[in-house]
């Protein structure tokens, strides 16, 4: 199911505004209007958070994309337009709101009724949260540490992305004729996020045999003070010496999760979520 809007209270009592607007303070995807009482702003990510604060910001007359959650002690209300990632975080404050309490269901302006599962509400696939916090990481400026990617495009609709955050977040984004899940993360082992910044720590970047010429797996190299990345491209067959630990690393966690089947956890990698 996708709905435009929902209204949901509870079957006895009153709603707990504080508790409510407490938890919806708390979370980094979530930011409070300034113009409307009581009325939070519903995004995917920290990012997309702050871009639509920015938005709000600068034309109040508009609502900018994502879910707004309007909180009274009678109802909540959840209105606006969303996509997979936005209903995610939808279902993510349900679930938490409803908990063990019973509640009541308005969708689209139809008639109430129990609400039950909360996730029947919404599509029947949903990223893994996992990933959506990976969101600010990966896809949005780069505003701390530093962001290492491997990019490897030699098969038409079968790339392979490979991203690693200097916190130890990592992600995997395959092109849809690729082996396995489209998207996979999760986090480095200590031992492997050690190892993985002492690899980068000896890339040199200069070095005129990485020169970018867009056809062998290239890698992009990000830290918040640079003005560009630096792209630098790689031959895995036979990688310069200041690069062959790096390389030796994405050649094996790449094959570990060709390889990988729930609910293994890998030695290098962790847990992996899928999206």
């Amino acid at each position: 199911m996708v709905f435009e809007g929902l209204a949901l209270r509870p079957v006895s009592g009153m709603i707990d505004v504080v508790a409510v607007a407490q938890w919806l303070d708390a979370q980094p995807f979530v930011f409070k209007d300034q113009l409307e009482d009581e009325t939070w702003h519903l995004s995917a990510t920290r990012g997309m958070m702050e871009l639509h604060r920015a938005q709000r910001i600068a034309d109040p007359t508009k609502l900018p994309l994502g879910l707004i959650v309007t909180v009274s002690p009678e109802r909540i209300c959840i209105s606006g337009l969303a996509d997979a990632n936005e209903f995610a975080r939808a279902y993510q404050f349900l679930a938490w709101l409803v908990d063990d309490r019973e509640w009541k269901v308005v969708i689209d302006w139809g008639p109430a009724e129990p609400l039950g599962d909360p996730r029947r509400l919404f599509p029947p696939v949903l990223p893994d949260l996992v990933t959506l916090e990976d969101g600010g990481i990966f896809f949005e400026p780069l505003t701390d540490g530093a962001r290492v990617t491997w990019d490897d495009r030699r098969v038409t609709d079968a790339s392979v992305t490979l991203s690693v955050h200097s916190s130890g977040r990592w992600r995997l984004g395959r092109g849809r004729r690729a082996k396995g899940p489209r998207v996979m993360a999760g986090s480095l082992t200590p031992a492997a996020l050690e190892a993985w910044l002492h690899a980068i720590a000896e890339i040199d970047t200069q070095d005129p045999a990485l020169a970018f010429a867009q056809r062998n797996p290239n890698l992009t190299v990000e830290f918040p003070e640079d003005a560009e990345p630096d792209y630098l491209e790689i031959d895995p067959a036979a990688p310069p010496p200041h690069c062959q630990a790096l390389v030796a690393m994405v050649i094996r966690w790449l094959a570990a999760l060709d390889a990988w089947t729930p609910p293994t956890v890998l030695d290098e990698l962790g847990p992996v979520g899928v999206g």
